[in-house]
Order: structure tokens, then C-alpha cells, then sequence
């Protein structure tokens, strides 16, 4: 019996947990077969990639699909050969959450519609955060391996990452006015984004973390549900400053076995809270290989999905 996790269009962040999925379950009986579309090259033709996978798939196997593309609408001829189907339902938002997220009306709406149509075919539903579940859904956390980049103490200077998508939800326009003010070039502080152009990649993403002293910004002005920059820090073991928003732990203003920085608002986010950051950097690091020791183990999630895709 094989499983096979697809992403049938360039989203590197579903190949990373993809990736990661397959490495959590390598030890175990389950045979999973990675279907990238475009993680090392060019994007074929996303039908042609699902017919692909039609084919070579046979009854008694299992298709997990990360993204809303072909592979999505037209899970149900895979059942029709006896394939089980599994979906990992990131967003289970209304239209109006969908909205506010990215300030947008008509990918919201399309997705929003889609999801709707499609989502009652599949066999199996995977959402990644336990207040999401509900009805016959299933629970699986974001699959992560802990791989921890540490920068030399002599690398300077702290440089505020902005990661992922520009949108208002995540006060990309407040971490533009921040890191253009007159302080904060007057300062010995750094900025970043990604991705950015001619910047997408994974090792792209990664080469910043290993030659940057990096602290990320991950502050959003909305409830979310759960959040790929959160567990990139976690992963890596990055200082991630993040709003009471998120929910992986309590907020609290502690230092103490805290791997997130939390601020009540983006206010809070200035040259002060840098420096903070700047002189305890290793001690953010330490406490969030403590937080996925304790919180996020690999034994922990390996256990979630072995019950999910069984």
C-alpha cells in the first residue's frame, strides 16, 4: 500500500511539510511517495501532473493532498478506483475570516466555493489544530523535524525577518514603516522579507537563517489557525516575535522557558524589544528546542499521523 502526499502546484512551504512527513513516518510500515509539483524545477501542467498520479495509483492506496488545485477537484475519480483520499484542511475559515485574512474578495471567494464543493468527497479530513475539529475530522500537527540553526555570536548584525505573505493581516505595511523609520536605520539593526524576487526557494530561505542573526516577525492583527512561519521558527529554532494571537502556548511576557516573544501590539515591536531580543538571542534559541522537546516532539507527531492515515 503506498500513500502518496501530493502538491500539485509551487508552494515550497507544503513541499517543506511534505518533506517533513515523509521523514517522520520513514521508520514506520507506512510507505509514503512525495509528489512535488515544481519543487525543483519548473511547474508542469497540473492536470497532466494529476493524471499522473491517477494512473500509477492503484486500489488500496491513499492520496494526501496539501493544496486546493486538480488534484483537489477531481479527488473523486480516485475514489472511484479505490483509493482512499485524505485532505489537510489548513484554512476551515468562513468566507468573511477568509477575507479579512488577505485582504482580498475573489481568491477568497473561489477558495471559499471550492472547498465547500470538493471538501465532502474525500475519505479522510486532516485538520492541524485541535479546536478545529469537529464532525468525523481528524487531528495531525503540522509535520516538522527539528533542525536547529544556530548563527555564530559573531554574526551581526540582528537582522528582523519578515516571512511569508505581504498581507495587511500580518502588518506587513506596520514592519515597512518600522524598519524605514529614521530609528531604526539609525540603529545597527537589519531587515529582510521573504521571498522576494529572484528569492523563493527553500535553500534560499535557509542560507538566511545560516548567515543572518535572524529574529522573525510573525505578527498578525486576526485569529488564525495555525501558521507555516511559527513552525519555520520552531524548526530551526528561531526567535519569533508574535502577537496574542497565537495560540501554540499561553501568552505570556516571561522569558523563562519561552520560545515566542509576545506583544499586545505592533506598537511593541520597536528598537527596545531588538535589543532585548539582541542580547538574549541564545536564550530564545535553547527555549524553543526546549518548547518542540516538551510540546512538539517528533514522537508526539508521528503518533498523530500514524492515527490519521491508517
Amino acid at each position: 500500500m503506498n500513500i502518496y502526499s501530493v502538491v500539485d502546484r509551487k508552494r515550497f512551504g507544503l513541499f517543506n511539510f511534505s518533506n517533513d512527513l515523509e521523514r517522520l513516518l520513514n521508520p514506520t510500515n507506512f510507505h509514503l511517495i512525495k509528489k512535488h509539483n515544481g519543487e525543483f524545477g519548473e511547474q508542469s501542467n497540473s492536470l497532466i501532473f494529476f493524471l499522473d498520479i491517477l494512473f500509477a495509483s492503484a486500489r488500496g492506496d491513499k492520496v494526501l493532498v496539501w493544496n486546493i488545485g486538480p488534484t483537489f477537484i477531481f479527488s473523486l475519480f480516485f475514489r472511484l478506483k479505490g483509493v482512499q483520499t485524505i485532505y489537510t484542511y489548513h484554512e476551515p475559515l468562513s468566507l468573511k475570516e477568509r477575507i479579512e485574512k488577505i485582504d482580498n474578495f475573489f481568491l477568497p471567494l473561489f477558495n471559499h466555493l471550492v472547498t465547500n464543493i470538493f471538501l465532502p468527497l474525500f475519505t479522510k479530513i486532516i485538520v492541524l489544530k485541535k479546536s478545529n475539529i469537529k464532525n468525523s475530522f481528524l487531528y495531525a500537527p503540522l509535520p516538522i523535524k527539528y533542525n536547529l540553526i544556530e548563527p555564530s555570536k559573531n554574526y551581526r548584525p540582528l537582522t528582523l525577518l519578515f516571512l511569508g505573505g505581504r498581507i495587511d493581516s500580518r502588518a506587513y505595511k506596520d514592519f515597512k514603516r518600522f524598519t524605514e523609520s529614521k530609528k531604526f536605520n539609525e540603529s545597527d539593526f537589519k531587515s529582510d522579507i521573504f521571498p522576494k524576487k529572484n528569492a523563493t526557494s527553500e535553500s534560499e530561505k535557509i542560507n538566511i537563517f545560516k548567515s543572518k542573526k535572524v529574529v522573525i516577525w510573525n505578527f498578525f492583527k486576526i485569529p488564525y489557525n495555525q501558521s507555516g512561519v511559527t513552525t519555520d521558527a520552531i524548526k530551526y529554532g528561531i526567535p519569533l516575535i508574535v502577537s496574542n494571537y497565537e495560540d501554540l502556548i499561553k501568552p505570556s511576557k516571561e522569558i523563562n522557558n519561552n520560545p515566542f516573544i509576545f506583544v499586545d501590539s505592533v506598537d511593541e515591536i520597536n528598537i527596545d524589544l531588538l535589543s532585548k531580543i539582541d542580547r538574549d538571542y541564545h536564550n530564545y534559541s535553547q527555549n524553543m528546542r526546549h518548547f518542540f522537546d516538551t510540546s512538539y516532539s517528533e514522537t508526539s507527531q508521528t503518533k498523530y499521523w500514524l492515527k490519521a492515515l491508517q
